[in-house]
């Protein structure tokens, strides 16, 4: 059994069992500005250039008129990582997204996403460039 530590807790899982945890950060005046920082962590079954285009097109294809606006790559706590930015359609208004893929331990994917109103993309760009300039590896991944 693996022990998982959690801010609420610690508890134990089989071995074989991989964290598909999402994280979801938003700042008190969230109702006002809507932004967020997501991570979420899956298994990697494929290369991570795969995984980004197989997201991307799921994610363009569940969001109304979502397009991709720019792709590179960039370094985020010592790990080149694949970057997209998405914007879509939604009721509240059009939406911005600026999204970190990489992989860190093998077979594991992390993507670290900043999101929020296409208005407020200044402060979703500079949100994700805080994140980034903070990011350290953690010891033993």
């Amino acid at each position: 059994m693996s022990a998982i530590h959690t801010t609420e807790m610690v508890f134990s899982v089989p071995d074989d069992w991989f964290d598909g945890s999402v994280s979801v950060f938003e700042h008190d005046d969230f109702l006002d500005n809507g932004v967020v920082v997501i991570i979420r962590r899956a298994p990697l079954r494929e290369t991570v250039e795969a995984y980004v285009e197989r997201d991307v097109a799921e994610t363009r294809r569940s969001l109304p008129k979502c397009a991709v606006l720019a792709r590179g790559r960039q370094r985020i706590a010592g790990y080149d990582v694949a970057v997209v930015q998405l914007g879509w359609a939604s009721d509240e208004g059009d939406q911005f997204q600026v999204a970190a893929y990489g992989s860190i331990r093998p077979g594991r994917v992390f993507r670290l996403t900043a999101a929020g109103p296409m208005a407020n993309r200044a402060q979703v760009e500079a949100t994700f460039r805080q994140v980034v300039a903070s990011a350290q590896p953690v010891k033993g991944s």
